[in-house]
């Protein structure tokens, strides 16, 4: 039986690590507050700076323990990333209500002009999650070398965390291959082309997720990477390729125009 007395306690810090020991201590912490009797929960996300599809998950299963137990949850210190992430899943309203966030996504994306000094990137990656956070730091240092809109930037640096994470777990490669990875930069777009040798798979054939809250109340932190994906590109496309090449291809725009 839960304890009538409501308490206040120190934040729990949302990690950062998706190791087990870090996500653990998490639902260890959140346990022990809600035993406590302390409502609500505060979550604190001033950590969060990249956002993986997994913390998502994390965030939504700490919420569904709270519920559970009768018990409050809410989330501070959230970036504008986190807010932008939460927003595209359709979470906000539930773990995130904050409209000066809201408002500042909209005024980044339609008031910042990008200035560009390279317009084509080309990385090959190792499948490996060193290379990719090295190829991720290439990335990062493109987009802010073209001054493109802050928000945009974080919503680009997702979609290339997911996907080529995405193929290094599911692509079987073998030991030498690589991923491809190709940018070119247009006046109100960008297109990023994925290619890698890995066995034939098709994202954009699955069904769109309706309920993007089903892998975190069966327990999972996995499972949003696709959705994310998707909701945050204006579109995307596969090609198997007749040299038996994957070849994933989305766009994405920003600016009052989306063309």
């Amino acid at each position: 039986m839960l304890p009538t007395k409501t308490q206040e306690s120190t934040p729990i810090k949302a990690p950062t690590s998706l190791e087990k020991m870090a996500i653990d201590q998490f639902f260890r912490a959140i346990n022990n507050s809600i035993r406590g009797g302390v409502n609500p929960i505060e979550i604190d996300c001033g950590a969060l700076r990249e956002i993986r599809s997994s913390h998502v998950g994390l965030l939504w299963q700490a919420y569904e323990i709270c519920r559970e137990n009768s018990t409050k949850m809410r989330l501070i210190s959230v970036s504008t990333g986190l807010a932008r992430v939460l927003s595209i899943l359709d979470l906000n309203e539930v773990l995130l209500i904050n409209e000066v966030i809201e408002n500042s996504i909209v005024c980044n994306h339609n008031k910042i002009t990008p200035h560009y000094q390279e317009t084509e990137l080309n990385l090959n990656i190792t499948p490996n999650i060193t290379a990719i956070d090295e190829a991720m730091n290439n990335f990062v240092r493109f987009l802010m070398l073209n001054k493109l809109p802050e928000i945009t930037a974080f919503e680009l640096q997702t979609i290339f965390y997911e996907v080529a994470t995405n193929i290094r777990c599911h692509s079987k490669l073998v030991i030498g291959e690589l991923i491809s990875f190709h940018v070119e930069l247009h006046e109100h777009f960008v297109i990023l082309i994925f290619r890698d040798r890995g066995e034939s798979f098709d994202p954009t054939s699955l069904p769109p997720a309706d309920d993007i809250t089903i892998p975190a109340r069966h327990g999972r932190i996995n499972g949003y990477g696709l959705t994310m994906i998707n909701r945050l590109c204006d579109k995307i496309s596969y090609n198997r390729t007749s040299e038996e090449l994957n070849e994933l291809t989305i766009r994405k725009s920003w600016g009052a125009r989306n063309d």
